[in-house]
């Protein structure tokens, strides 16, 4: 419209200046002078000029009456765009004293985008007259604010983003894409596909990890240390935008961490407090973080942390003042391991079935094993199939029901459900299947053959008549100790489940490529003295009697363990149970197992 406007000025001067003649010399004089003046936008001489003529008798030239009612158009005109170009002046100026008081670093992503988009539209409203000073002022500083805007935002905030993938504070560079994503409005020549490109990467990368890191305060306060290991409180951090208490296990007790939930009371700044004994576990190659989570507010301030374990009966609280914040650390992740599907040729019997694996198939949520299994006579078979997955300390199980018939392979699928994606460095599963044990292994889908293993990471099958702990009692919520004071965080505790039972037993299904088995044998403490009798402990390795010690009723001795177990697949743990009148016996425990090749 403005365009339209100017030309239907110009056009009609030009018109009537065509038609100037003899008398029309003072007409002339003054339409050339608004003409030149518009030309130069300025408007107040041009005015100023058409009323000159609107003000002339009508007699004096030719055509009197009709230019004086085209000049009173004209001067209206004028007088429009005077109005017009005040408003745009005056927005001009604003735009100019936002600039001077916009702060790059400092500014908001959304104010930085208003004043280019003002800027920009002023800019554009002024294009109808290229001549003008202030069109070619705002186009300077068009040029030099996208320049700016370059340098001094979308560049640094790329670099923020790149940084942020790589610590793995995938949140902090979401935050800085939504930054991008409001720069694009009206500068998508500046940021390009930069917001697009960088929000594929981040889901791309996401897709790696169970979980999201997290940024926490530092901390590093001692809850619990003794032989079994170290728990320290790390910090508080915000994970999936909650505030999170964090705990790292060490040694032997991050085994036992499932059992070992701190029981606490968060104190805020605010008056407030949260208590809590619930926790949530991820499993490292060689320590365990846990999880607690105390608000959905995760600006909230901690300032004081109540805790205890409940080892003891009557514990009391520890109360723990917060102090100041340490250095903020980014705690990363496990990467996940991707799904895929492994073609494998384990082929493994027990004597009476043979199983061979044929493929394995790895997905978010569940493990499926594919193959063949046949039997050397008619066996209905009636068990549960297991599957261990030794870094994450977890089991699964699937109950197979399959009339096998001799000499005739019977093709399976057995799935095994998981809670999530398996953990990029989980190297292997244990299978047991039918009695018969194999390990998995995760890159090639073939036998996989082990360093050093702990003996109670090994497939446990455990005799009906038979009691055990597994690495933590927790009946009587304590850890397995024997009667020299050793304390077990990776042990296994046994005894018969009823008094008639005299011989219990735990059998542990192992992949025959061990050779050596190295122990400490130990009666529990809470069991010693004359009540509860003597026991012999016997050590068998598929069927064959390996070892046997004896303890005594009166503190016995904690003794080392040290048999060779080439070959062996199933191991087993009995005790010869020789109790007392009241028929109470010892519970017998093996700690720190170790399997070595």
């Amino acid at each position: 419209m403005r365009n339209k406007g100017r030309l239907r000025i110009v056009l009609l001067s030009c018109w009537l200046l065509s038609g100037c003649v003899g008398g029309d010399g003072e007409y002339a004089k003054h339409m050339a002078e608004a003409d030149k003046a518009m030309e130069n936008l300025d408007v107040e001489t041009a005015i100023e000029e058409y009323r000159k003529i609107a003000e002339m008798a009508p007699g004096k030239f030719v055509y009197g009456e009709g230019r004086i009612v085209i000049v009173r158009q004209l001067l209206e005109d004028a007088e429009n765009l005077k109005q017009k170009l005040g408003d745009l002046k005056s927005r001009a100026e604003k735009v100019k004293q936002a600039l001077a008081e916009l702060d790059m670093r400092k500014a908001k992503a959304k104010e930085i985008a208003q004043v280019y988009h003002e800027l920009n539209d002023v800019h554009s409203a002024l294009e109808q007259f290229p001549a003008a000073g202030l069109y070619k002022e705002l186009g300077d500083l068009h040029n030099k604010f996208a320049n700016d805007v370059k340098s001094g935002k979308v560049d640094p905030l790329k670099k923020e983003i790149e940084h942020h993938i790589g610590k793995l504070a995938f949140d902090t560079a979401e935050n800085n894409v939504t930054a991008l994503r409001e720069l694009e409005d009206g500068m998508s020549n500046i940021v390009g596909n930069a917001a697009a490109d960088y929000s594929a990467k981040i889901k791309s990368e996401k897709a790696k990890y169970i979980d999201l890191p997290v940024t926490y305060n530092q901390r590093n306060i001692t809850l619990l240390e003794n032989d079994a290991g170290k728990i320290t409180f790390l910090g508080e951090g915000v994970k999936n935008n909650q505030l999170a208490l964090i705990y790292k296990y060490e040694g032997a007790v991050r085994y036992a961490a499932k059992e070992l939930p701190p029981k606490i009371q968060a104190v805020f700044t605010d008056g407030k407090s949260v208590t809590s004994d619930k926790l949530t576990l991820r499993h490292y190659p060689d320590y365990a973080i846990g999880y607690q989570f105390i608000s959905d507010i995760p600006t909230k301030t901690l300032a004081r942390l109540d805790y205890r374990f409940g080892l003891q009966p009557k514990e009391e609280y520890t109360k723990v003042d917060i102090g100041a914040a340490g250095v903020k650390e980014t705690l990363k992740e496990v990467l996940a391991l991707p799904d895929k599907e492994l073609q494998s040729s384990i082929k493994a019997t027990n004597g009476q079935i043979t199983l061979e694996i044929g493929k394995v198939k790895i997905s978010a949520n569940s493990v499926e094993i594919q193959g063949k299994m046949t039997a050397s006579a008619d066996t209905k078979l009636k068990e549960k199939a297991v599957l261990y997955v030794p870094t994450l300390d977890t089991y699964r199980d699937y109950t197979m029901n399959q009339d096998l018939f001799a000499g005739i392979a019977k093709d399976i699928k057995v799935t095994f459900g998981l809670n999530g994606r398996l953990p990029n460095d989980a190297k292997y599963l244990k299978l047991h299947m039918a009695g018969i044990q194999t390990n998995i292994d995760l890159a090639s889908g073939g036998e996989y053959k082990p360093d050093k293993e702990l003996l109670a990471q090994q497939i446990m099958i455990p005799d009906k008549d038979t009691q055990i702990w597994e690495r933590f009692n927790g009946w009587d919520r304590k850890f397995l100790e024997d009667a020299s004071g050793n304390i077990y965080a990776d042990g296994i505790g046994f005894t018969g489940a009823n008094s008639w039972v005299k011989e219990p037993s735990v059998s542990l299904s192992m992949s025959g490529e061990f050779k050596r088995l190295t122990a400490k044998v130990g009666v529990d403490k809470t069991t010693v003295g004359e009540d509860f009798g003597t026991s012999d402990f016997k050590v068998i390795g598929d069927g064959r009697l390996l070892k046997t010690i004896s303890f005594g009723s009166s503190a016995p001795a904690t003794l080392d363990l040290d048999l060779y177990v080439s070959g062996i697949r199933t191991l087993q743990f009995a005790a010869v149970q020789n109790p007392k009148a009241h028929n109470d016996a010892q519970t017998l425990i093996i700690g720190n197992g170790v399997l070595t090749p």
